[in-house]
């Protein structure tokens, strides 16, 4: 994976809420960050769109990982970039939780969130249970396989964090 970079969050930025969202699902429910607030934690992969390959077998493969992500106490959201009467999205049971955000207007506001504003393919956030972001990684494709040993280590370093 070239053009791979992951972003640690600084603690003044972790001590905020990442951008507030209430995005259509893919089964026409609205979604938002505050849903999650206290429950669990998030990862929030903002895919190419629904015709691509990669980011589709990323679904596929987030959900066979399913149990993984929860015993981290997490939870994951993938945003495409597509309205929901154009989504060609393959089912796995609802999860991970598809977003569409077909104005593309909540992935710049966490795009905005990184010191390097240069346009990626993919964006990738770690979200504490509170919203607040810890971790973000750009990277052309969602190589899922790939991901999943960072994505899981920031998980295990968040839920050893004081909440105060």
């Amino acid at each position: 994976m070239s053009r791979v970079a992951w972003y640690a969050f600084p603690e003044d930025i972790r001590r905020r809420v990442a951008p507030r969202f209430r995005l259509s699902s893919s089964q026409g429910r609205p979604v938002s960050l505050t849903d999650y607030r206290g429950r669990c934690n998030l990862v929030l992969l903002f895919a190419h769109g629904t015709d691509c390959r990669a980011c589709r077998h990323a679904v596929e493969v987030f959900a066979v990982h399913r149990d993984v992500y929860r015993v981290h106490a997490a939870e994951v959201l993938i945003v495409f970039p597509t309205a929901a009467e154009t989504a060609s999205i393959p089912s796995f049971d609802g999860y991970p939780q598809v977003l569409l955000d077909p104005q593309g207007a909540v992935r710049q506001a966490y795009a905005a969130l990184l010191p390097d504003a240069s346009p990626v393919d993919v964006l990738l956030f770690v979200l504490d249970r509170y919203g607040a972001p810890y971790a973000a990684l750009a990277c052309p494709e969602p190589d899922e396989a790939a991901l999943r040993p960072e994505v899981l280590e920031w998980l295990a370093f968040i839920e050893v964090q004081c909440p105060e």
